[in-house]
C-alpha cells in the first residue's frame, strides 16, 4: 500500500508539469491536423518545431476489443520496430546514440579473457573444428605413440597468471568512446527531436563523459608505471657522450613509444569528456528552444465565433467516442465481474476503515489534548501529520482500486490513457484539499496556522476546492482532446472557460478579509496587511484570462499548473521548516516533545538537550530541503535523468575554473580534519595529564610544549583535509605569496603578533604562571594565545597584552629563572636613636622569621639621612617571591612591635597625611588607612577585617596588608570585591565609615596633619604650640633641640 502511494506520488510530481508531456500536443500541429478524418492517425515524424504531434500516432481513436491485439505503430528513429533489423543496419545514424556507447567499450572487457585461450595452440582440434583442451583430453585413443603426451601438457597454461591487457587493449575503449561520441553529435546536428528524445539522448551523453572519466583514470597509474621505468634508465646520451647499449637503447626507445601512446589515449579521453559536457550543453538549449516555442505559441483566440461554433460540432462525435470506449469496456468488465465488485468492496471498506480511523485520531489530538493557545511550532508540526492523515484513506482506495483493475486487464489503450489523465488529477486535488483543509482547519481556530476567522477560513477552504476542482477538470479535457484527437478549438474553449473560474475563485479570496480577528487564540505567524497577497492575486486572474482571450493556451496552463503544485510544494516545506523547530528543548515540565523524550531516554541535561536538538533541526533541514529541491525541479519541467545527473556532479565532482570540486571528497577532508584535529586534542590531553604532568618539567615548558602541540596538529590537520579535497597545496602557496603584499600593510600588527607569540613559546622569555611587572600593571602571566597573552592581576582582573609588545618594550619578569627573590623594608628613625641599636633590632627581626632564608643572610643598611629621621633599609632574601606581601606585613608589623619596645622613636612629618583611596581595575576596590605610630598592628589589622565583613558576613575575599611605616603614620591598607552593577564610591565610602567606628572603638588613633589625633590631647597640643610660638618671638630656647 505504501508503494502505491509512493508511486502516485512520483507520478504526480514526475507528470503534473513536465513540459515535455504538454509538449507532446502542440497547438500548431492540432491547428493542421485533418478535422474530416479525426481518427486517422498520423504516419510521419514530426517536425522539430512541431514535437508534440508524434505521440498521437500511437493508438488509434477507437479501441478494439480487448482480446484484439494491437497493431505496432510504425515510427522512425530511436522508436523503430524490432521487427526491421535490415534497416537499422542500414541507417546507424538514426539509431538511438544512447544504446552505442555500452557496446564499445564492452571490448576490452572480454579480450584479455580471450587472449590466453586463442594464443594457445591445440594439438588436436576435435570434430566440428572445437579446439577445446579438456575434449581433447577425453578423446579416444590416439593414432600415434607421442598423442597421449599432449594432453598432460594441457593443463599447464590453465594454472598461469593471465598477462596484463596489452596497450592495443587499453586504448580501444578510447577508440570506441571516439565513434560513439562522434554518432551522437551526428544525430544532434541532423534532427533535434523531441523532448523525450533528447532527454534520452542526454542520458546516452552522459554515460559517455563518464566512461571517458573512468577511462582515462584507468589509464593515468600505468602512464606513470612507464615513466618510472623511463626515469630508472636515466638521462639518454648525448651526442658528444658514449653510446648505450644496444638493448638498452631498444628498450628505452619502446617505452618512450609506449608512454606516447597512453598519454595520446589519456589526452583523447580529455578531449571526449570535454566534447561530452560541450553536446549535453546544446542539448539543453535545444530542449530549453523547445519549451519556450511550446509555452509561447499562439492559436486562435476564443473570442473568434467560428472557434465555439467548431468546438461545439465535435461534442458528439467526442460523446460516441466515449460510449464506445466505455461500451467496449463495459463488455470486457463484465467477464470479470465477480473479481471487479471484489475490488469495488476492497477499496471501499479500506478507504471507510481508514476514514474512521484517522477522523478519530484527528478529533481526541486536536479536539481533546494539546495546550490551550499552542505555539507556532506546535501547530505546524500538528498540521503535517494532519496533512498526511486526511490524505491517506482517499489514497489508498485509489491506488487499491487502479492496482486491482491493472490487473484484471481492464487498463488497455485508451481506457488506460483515460485513467492514468483521471487518476493524476485526482491525486492533485486530495494533496491540496488535505493540505488547505490542515491549514485552515475551519472548524478548530486553536489549531489554525493563519490567523484569520472563521468565516474566512471556510471561505478560503472552499474557493481552493474550487480552483483544484476547475483543475482536475481542465487537465482531464486537455487530456481527452490528445486522446480522441478531437481539434484545438475543443481545447482553447477549455482553456478560456477553466481561465473564467479561476479568475473568479481568486477574486473571492481577494474579497475575503484575511485580517487577523480579536479574539483569535494563539500567535499569528506576522503582523501584516496581506495587501500585497491580494494584488498578487488579482494580476495572476488578470494574467489568466488574458492568455486565454490571446490563444496562449499552453502558458495559461503552465501557470495554473504551477500555481497549484509549486505553491503547494513550497507551503508545505515552509510548514514542514516550521515544524522542525518544535524539536526544541520543550519547557519545564513539558514532555511531549520528541527531543524531551530521547533525553530521558539518554540522561541527558538541559545542555545536552539542546545540543542535541540543534543537531536533530540542522539534519532534518538538509534532508528537508534536499527531497522540496528535486519534486520542485520535476513540477518545473526537469527530468528526473538531469536531476539525477546534476545531483551525481554535485556529489562526485564538477568542473569550475580548471578545479575539480567534489562535494564527497569536501565532506570526506572535512571529516579527515575532525578526526586529525580530535586526534591532537587527545594527545594534548595525553601530554596535560601524563607525560608533562609527572616529570620535572616547569610549568611554562609544559605550556609551550602542550601549545606547540596543538599547532602542529591543526597544521598538519588543515594541510591533510586540503589535499585530500583535490586543491593544490603549491597553488595555495602561491596564493599566499600574492597575499603577503597585503598581508604586510593591512594585517602587518596580526602577523607581527602571531610571530611574537611563536617567539615568545620557543624563547621562553616569559612563561605561563611567571609574575611580570608592565607599564600598564603587574600580575601572572595565565595564557600565551596566538596574538595576545593573559596577565591576570593581583585584583583578579585580566590584562591583554599584544606578544609585540613583549618583544619589543621592556618587561620586569620576577620569576623567571627561579622563584628566589628580595625584599627591601623601609623604615625611617628618629635622630635620637642610636643608629647600631636600630640595626641589631631590625637584624633579629628578621632573623625571627620563617618566611625568608638564611643564606644569603638578611642585612640592614643605613640609606639616607632624611629631614625628619634616619632612613634604614631591611633587605631579606625570600625562597618565593609569590609569598612577598605575606613576609612584607609581618615583618613591618614586627619591626614596629620592636621598635616601640626598644623605646625607639619613629618619627611624624610635618606634611598633610590621613588616608588615601586608590581605585582599582573594575571588580575590585580598597582604601588605605593612616594610623597612629604607636598604634598596635595586630589590633588594626583585627579592627579592619571586622569593619570588611560588617553588613555581608560571606564574605571571603579581603585582602588586608601593612603597606609602609610613613613620616606620619602607619599606612595599612584593605581591599574587598566589588559585585557587577555596584558602584565602587559607595563601596568605599561604606568601608571608610566602618573602618573609622572599629579603629575608634578598640581606641586607635587615625593620623593627623602633625600629631596623633587624641581629642583628650588636643588641648595640651594647642598650649604647648602657643609657648613655642612666644618663645620663639622673644628669641629664647634657640639653642635647644626640639622634643616635641
Amino acid at each position: 500500500m505504501v508503494l502505491s502511494l509512493g508511486m502516485l506520488l512520483l507520478a504526480l510530481a514526475a507528470g503534473v508539469t513536465a513540459p515535455s508531456a504538454q509538449a507532446q500536443t502542440s497547438p500548431a500541429a492540432a491547428t493542421n491536423a485533418n478535422q474530416q478524418q479525426p481518427l486517422a492517425a498520423p504516419t510521419t515524424p514530426a517536425s522539430p518545431t512541431l514535437p508534440a504531434q508524434q505521440p498521437e500516432a500511437a493508438p488509434p481513436a477507437i479501441a478494439p476489443t480487448p482480446g484484439a491485439a494491437p497493431a505496432a505503430p510504425q515510427q522512425a528513429g530511436p522508436t523503430a520496430s524490432p521487427a526491421a533489423p535490415a534497416a537499422a543496419s542500414q541507417a546507424p545514424v538514426a539509431s538511438d546514440p544512447a544504446q552505442q556507447p555500452p557496446q564499445a567499450p564492452a571490448q576490452p572487457q572480454t579480450q584479455p579473457q580471450a587472449g590466453p585461450s586463442n594464443g594457445q595452440q591445440q594439438p588436436a582440434p576435435g570434430p566440428g573444428g572445437e579446439a577445446n583442451p579438456a575434449a581433447a583430453g577425453q578423446a579416444g585413443p590416439a593414432p600415434a605413440p607421442a598423442q597421449p603426451a599432449t594432453p598432460a601438457a594441457a593443463p599447464a597454461p590453465a594454472a598461469e597468471v593471465a598477462p596484463p591487457p596489452s596497450v592495443e587493449e587499453l586504448l580501444k575503449p578510447v577508440n570506441a568512446l571516439s565513434g560513439a561520441i562522434d554518432a551522437a553529435e551526428k544525430n544532434l546536428e541532423q534532427s533535434p527531436g523531441t523532448q523525450k528524445e533528447l532527454a534520452t539522448l542526454r542520458t546516452g551523453i552522459e554515460k559517455l563523459e563518464t566512461k571517458a572519466r573512468t577511462s582515462a583514470d584507468a589509464l593515468k597509474p600505468r602512464l606513470e608505471e612507464v615513466r618510472s621505468q623511463i626515469d630508472k634508465l636515466g638521462k639518454a646520451p648525448g651526442a658528444e657522450d658514449p653510446p648505450e647499449a644496444p638493448d638498452v637503447a631498444a628498450e628505452r626507445q619502446r617505452l618512450n613509444g609506449l608512454a606516447a601512446q597512453i598519454d595520446g589515449a589519456i589526452k583523447k579521453a580529455a578531449l571526449i569528456e570535454e566534447r561530452a559536457r560541450q553536446l549535453i550543453s546544446r542539448v539543453q538549449n535545444a530542449r530549453a528552444g523547445i519549451f519556450t516555442r511550446f509555452l509561447f505559441s499562439q492559436t486562435d483566440t476564443p473570442l473568434q465565433w467560428r472557434v465555439w461554433q467548431q468546438a461545439g460540432k465535435q461534442l458528439h462525435l467526442a460523446q460516441r467516442q466515449l460510449g464506445y470506449i466505455f461500451g467496449n469496456w463495459w463488455e470486457a468488465a463484465k467477464l470479470s465481474a465477480l473479481p471487479l465488485l471484489g475490488i469495488i468492496a476492497a477499496a471501499g471498506a479500506l478507504f471507510a476503515g481508514l476514514y474512521f480511523l484517522v477522523t478519530h485520531t484527528i478529533r481526541r489530538r486536536l479536539d481533546r489534548g494539546g495546550s490551550s493557545n499552542p505555539s507556532l511550532p506546535e501547530r505546524a508540526a500538528m498540521a503535517s501529520w494532519v496533512t498526511l492523515a486526511y490524505a491517506l484513506p482517499p489514497m489508498a482506495a485509489l491506488a487499491l482500486l487502479y492496482a486491482g483493475l491493472d490487473e484484471l486487464g481492464l487498463l488497455y489503450w485508451q481506457v488506460a490513457r483515460i485513467a492514468q489523465a483521471t487518476v493524476l488529477p485526482i491525486v492533485i486535488v486530495i494533496g491540496v484539499l488535505s493540505l488547505a483543509r490542515a491549514l485552515l482547519q475551519p472548524k478548530r481556530p486553536r489549531w489554525r496556522l493563519f490567523n484569520i476567522s472563521d468565516t474566512s477560513a471556510r471561505t478560503v477552504n472552499l474557493a481552493i476546492l474550487g480552483i483544484v476542482s476547475v483543475f482536475a477538470l481542465d487537465h482531464l479535457a486537455s487530456s481527452l482532446v490528445r486522446i480522441l484527437s478531437l481539434p484545438l478549438s475543443t481545447s482553447i474553449v477549455s482553456a478560456f472557460i477553466a481561465s473564467l473560474l479561476y479568475a473568479v475563485f481568486l477574486l473571492v479570496i481577494v474579497r475575503t478579509p484575511l485580517g487577523p480577528p480579536s479574539n483569535a487564540p494563539g500567535a499569528p505567524i506576522a503582523r501584516w496587511q496581506p495587501i500585497w497577497l491580494k494584488v498578487l492575486l488579482i494580476a495572476l486572474a488578470v494574467v489568466l484570462i488574458g492568455t486565454a482571450m490571446l490563444g496562449f493556451v499552453s502558458l495559461g496552463r503552465y501557470i495554473t499548473t504551477q500555481l497549484l503544485t509549486t505553491g503547494a510544494g513550497i507551503l508545505l516545506t515552509g510548514v514542514l521548516y516550521i515544524a522542525i523547530r518544535w524539536l526544541a528543548p520543550a519547557p519545564s515540565g513539558d514532555k511531549r516533545g520528541m527531543n524531551e523524550y530521547i533525553g530521558q531516554r539518554l540522561n541527558l541535561d538541559d545542555f545536552g538537550r539542546g545540543q542535541l536538538a540543534r543537531i536533530q533541526r540542522g539534519v532534518l533541514i538538509i534532508l528537508l530541503f534536499g527531497a522540496a529541491l528535486p519534486l520542485l525541479m520535476l513540477s518545473w519541467g526537469f527530468t528526473g535523468a538531469e536531476i539525477t545527473s546534476w545531483a551525481r556532479a554535485a556529489v562526485f565532482g564538477f568542473e569550475a575554473g580548471g578545479l575539480r570540486i567534489s562535494l564527497a571528497r569536501i565532506l570526506a577532508a572535512v571529516a579527515l580534519f575532525a578526526g586529525l584535529l580530535a586526534l591532537t586534542r587527545i594527545v594534548q590531553r595525553w601530554l596535560a595529564k601524563e607525560a608533562l604532568s609527572e616529570g620535572r618539567i616547569e610549568a611554562g615548558l609544559a605550556n609551550s610544549i602542550y601549545t606547540g602541540a596543538g599547532y602542529i596538529g591543526f597544521a598538519v590537520a588543515a594541510l591533510a583535509a586540503i589535499s585530500y579535497a583535490g586543491f593544490d597545496i603549491t597553488s595555495l602557496a602561491i596564493v599566499a605569496g600574492a597575499l603577503s603584499v597585503g598581508i604586510g600593510f593591512g594585517l602587518q600588527s596580526i602577523v607581527n603578533n602571531f610571530v611574537s607569540g611563536l617567539i615568545l613559546l620557543v624563547e621562553r622569555p616569559i612563561k605561563v604562571g611567571d609574575w611580570v611587572k608592565l607599564k600598564e600593571g603587574q600580575g601572572y602571566v595565565r595564557r600565551i594565545a596566538v596574538r595576545a597573552t593573559e596577565i591576570e592581576t593581583f585584583d583578579r582582573a585580566s590584562l591583554i597584552v599584544p606578544n609585540s609588545q613583549l618583544i619589543s618594550q621592556t618587561v620586569d619578569n620576577l620569576t623567571h629563572r627561579n622563584l628566589l627573590g628580595r625584599l627591601s623594608i623601609n623604615v625611617r628613625v628618629s635622630y635620637f636613636a642610636d643608629p647600631d641599636h636600630v640595626m641589631r633590632v631590625l637584624q633579629q627581626v628578621a632573623e625571627k622569621s620563617t618566611l625568608i632564608l638564611r643564606h644569603p643572610p638578611p642585612f640592614v643598611v643605613l640609606e639616607n639621612l632624611g629631614d625628619n629621621g634616619m632612613d634604614f633599609s631591611l633587605r631579606v632574601y625570600l625562597a618565593d617571591i609569590n609569598k612577598s606581601l605575606s613576609a612584607q606585613t609581618e615583618l613591618r608589623a614586627e619591626i614596629v612591635k620592636s621598635l616601640r619596645a626598644e623605646g625607639i622613636n619613629i618619627p611624624f612629618a610635618s606634611a598633610l597625611a590621613g588616608h588615601a583611596t586608590i581605585d582599582t581595575p573594575a571588580g575590585r576596590t580598597f582604601i588605605e588607612i593612616g594610623v597612629a605610630h604607636d598604634s598596635d598592628p595586630d589590633e588594626v589589622l583585627k579592627a579592619l577585617r571586622e569593619a570588611a565583613v560588617r553588613g555581608d558576613e560571606e564574605c571571603n575575599d579581603i585582602h588586608i596588608a601593612f603597606e609602609d611605616i610613613g613620616e606620619n603614620a602607619l599606612i595599612f591598607s584593605l581591599s574587598v570585591p566589588v559585585a557587577e552593577g555596584v558602584h565602587a564610591g559607595a563601596v568605599r565610602s561604606e568601608l571608610r565609615t566602618q573602618a573609622v567606628k572599629c579603629l575608634r572603638e578598640r581606641g586607635i588613633s587615625l593620623a593627623s596633619p602633625q600629631r596623633s589625633i587624641r581629642l583628650r590631647d588636643l588641648d595640651d597640643l594647642r598650649s604647648a604650640m602657643a609657648r613655642r610660638n612666644a618663645e620663639n618671638a622673644m628669641g629664647f630656647g634657640t639653642d635647644k633641640p626640639d622634643r616635641d
